[in-house]
C-alpha cells in the first residue's frame, strides 16, 4: 500500500512510517552529508537523496501524518 493513495486512518500511519524511514536514512548516513559540499548545476550526483531532500521529505510526511489530529 502506498501512503499517497491510502485512506484515513491508515494514511497518517504510513506517512509517519515514511517520515521515520527518511530520518533513519539521514541518521545512518549523516557523516556523508556533513562531509559533502553543495554543488550547483551538477548533471550527475553521487546520491539521489541530498540533505535538503531528506529533511524536506521528513518534515512534509510528519506534518501530513498529523493533519487529521483534533486538538
Amino acid at each position: 500500500m502506498r501512503a499517497n493513495t491510502a485512506k484515513y486512518p491508515v494514511k497518517p500511519v504510513l506517512q509517519s512510517i515514511l517520515a521515520d524511514a527518511y530520518w533513519q536514512y539521514f541518521q545512518n548516513n549523516r557523516w556523508k552529508f556533513y562531509n559533502r559540499s553543495t554543488t550547483v548545476n551538477l548533471k550527475t550526483t553521487i546520491s539521489p537523496l541530498g540533505f535538503k531532500t531528506i529533511t524536506d521529505a521528513t518534515i512534509k510526511n510528519y506534518k501530513a501524518s498529523l493533519r487529521h489530529l483534533i486538538v
